[in-house]
């Protein structure tokens, strides 16, 4: 019964901080900290989940990344539209 008790204890100590590790860095994603990672240190369904958490945040991270540059191609595109506009609208004016 001893053990029995020594076990059970001992495994809901490894269980409780395996999700709580998953639970902060999950916290800190949905913050917008998605430089946040689990620190997986078994190959069981918990670890399992704590690379699947990190393998998403990943995955957010390059497509922020993606996003991020686009966004800047589009407003640097844009600055070039208004600009040729300008010139076009110069030269239409010097005609008139």
């Amino acid at each position: 019964f001893v053990l029995a008790t020594i076990v059970a204890v001992t495994l809901t100590g490894m269980i409780t901080r395996s999700l709580a590790g998953v639970q902060h860095a999950v916290q800190r994603a949905a913050s917008g900290d998605l430089t946040a990672q689990v620190q997986v240190g078994s190959t069981d369904e918990l670890g399992q989940t704590g690379d699947a958490v990190n393998q998403l945040l990943s995955s957010l991270r390059g497509s922020l990344t993606i996003v991020s540059e686009n966004s800047a191609a589009v407003a640097s595109a844009s600055q070039q539209l208004t600009a040729a506009a300008l010139e076009i609208s110069s030269g239409a004016q010097e005609q008139a």
